[in-house]
């Protein structure tokens, strides 16, 4: 008996784990962005961001995205950046809705638009 009461909890298990419904992951699409929509053309903006794949290029530095977790403020990643002669990292939200990507830094947010 006690080996049926095993089996059955291992099966309810692996059964509820099967519900548990996972957070789409965002998805941050390629393009180029910019803090100051009216700075879209201007290809030497300092609020300018390109992202391809996993590498956001800003202005003075690169970075390669780690992604982490998602959760409802969206997507928790840490950057991994090298600029003007030093590497650091960054932990940032992001956030894609429309033409908007929001990233929130520490008690910080920025808003990029899309330019292209």
């Amino acid at each position: 008996m006690h080996r049926i009461s095993v089996i059955c909890a291992i099966t309810v298990a692996a059964l509820l784990a099967g519900c548990v419904e996972e957070l789409p992951r965002p998805e941050i699409a390629d393009g180029i962005f910019n803090l100051d929509p009216a700075a879209c053309g201007d290809n030497s903006s300092v609020t300018r961001l390109t992202i391809s794949g996993d590498q956001f290029r800003f202005y003075e530095s690169l970075c390669r995205m780690q992604p982490g977790t998602t959760g409802a403020e969206g997507l928790q990643a840490t950057l991994i950046c090298s600029g003007e002669g030093e590497t650091f990292e960054r932990n940032v939200t992001l956030k894609s809705s429309g033409n908007l990507l929001s990233m929130s830094e520490a008690d910080q947010r920025f808003d990029y638009h899309r330019c292209s």
